[in-house]
């Protein structure tokens, strides 16, 4: 039914487990997916053992007899109607089964379309898909989106003991990171190498803070510090600089060869410089670039936003 130039789709419903089939109003099949075939045949085997099989308030322990009354109800209506089947699957475990039904016209006959799948498959991969839409790919570190929904939390937990916690010096700090001169790197050994310098990167910033650390893209990452004493923050960035500028031991081609990257770090600090995220990154981006500044002057570059006057 699907033909040969949807292959990508019948895959995509094959590995998703999804059953797929056409069925006359007699409830004969002129199409049936084994997928379809195997959830139909799990969910009516169980009806008479849990007794869930119903339209209304009407138990079918087969599949004719539950198609012939749906179809009373999406009959003309041009529309999709669903049900939550029950099921047990080969180790006595239920399960839920969504069957959805509509009317449709096949080959000049009135019939029903059935698609049906296994609910909890579906939802287990829109988790995953939820949970790697908040992770960069490349370094495993959460990105943006995640940055500001924590960040918000963090807010919260600290504003609402604003006062006692600022009284015994403590401040919720943004740091801005960018390695130095990592274009070089890039330019020098290639793109794929470069790659594994930042999730090695990626890694050394990890374990050298207790906050969460994001990828805001490139070679550019942010930290964020929900609660830190304030005479700390210099000693968190030296201990990430430390870290970072230790030599990174990389295999090229045949040979085994020793890079050195270090880092620019700039701090910002709630509610000190402001209360807006964005402008916090801003602010510590603007000290991290006067960090950079230093480079030169063998100093190491870390820097605290300081307002302009």
């Amino acid at each position: 039914v699907l033909g040969n130039e949807n292959k990508v789709f019948k895959s995509i419903i094959e590995s998703l487990k999804i059953g797929f089939g056409i069925f006359r109003i007699d409830g004969t099949a002129v199409v049936m997916t084994e997928n379809l075939r195997i959830l139909l045949s799990r969910a009516f085997a169980s009806a008479s053992k849990l007794e869930t099989r119903s339209t209304g308030n009407k138990i079918f322990t087969n599949f004719s007899a539950f198609l012939a009354d749906a179809f009373k109800q999406v009959k003309f209506k041009r529309e999709v109607r669903q049900w939550i089947e029950f099921a047990r699957d080969e180790e006595e475990n239920d399960f839920s089964i969504v069957i959805m039904l509509a009317q449709i016209t096949f080959k000049r006959s009135e019939c029903i379309s059935v698609t049906a799948f296994n609910a909890s498959i579906i939802r287990g991969l829109m988790r995953v898909a939820s949970q790697n839409a908040d992770r960069d790919s490349l370094t495993g570190l959460a990105n943006g989106r995640r940055m500001n929904l924590e960040f918000m939390k963090a807010v919260q937990e600290f504003t609402g003991n604003e006062k006692s916690l600022q009284e015994e010096g403590y401040v919720l700090a943004v740091m801005f990171l960018d390695l130095n001169d990592f274009k070089n790197v890039n330019d020098s050994y290639g793109h794929n190498f470069g790659d594994i310098i930042l999730r090695f990167v990626a890694t050394r910033i990890n374990n050298s803070v207790e906050g969460q650390v994001y990828r805001k893209g490139g070679d550019e990452f942010v930290v964020i510090l929900p609660k830190v004493k304030k005479q700390a923050l210099q000693g968190i960035a030296e201990r990430i600089y430390e870290s970072v500028s230790k030599p990174y031991e990389i295999e090229v081609g045949q040979e085994k060869r020793m890079i050195r990257i270090t880092i620019s770090i700039g701090i910002s600090i709630f509610p000190d410089h402001s209360r807006d995220l964005n402008q916090l990154i801003q602010f510590a981006d603007e000290a991290m670039y006067d960090a950079k500044s230093m480079k030169s002057r063998g100093c190491r570059t870390i820097k605290v936003f300081r307002v302009k006057e």
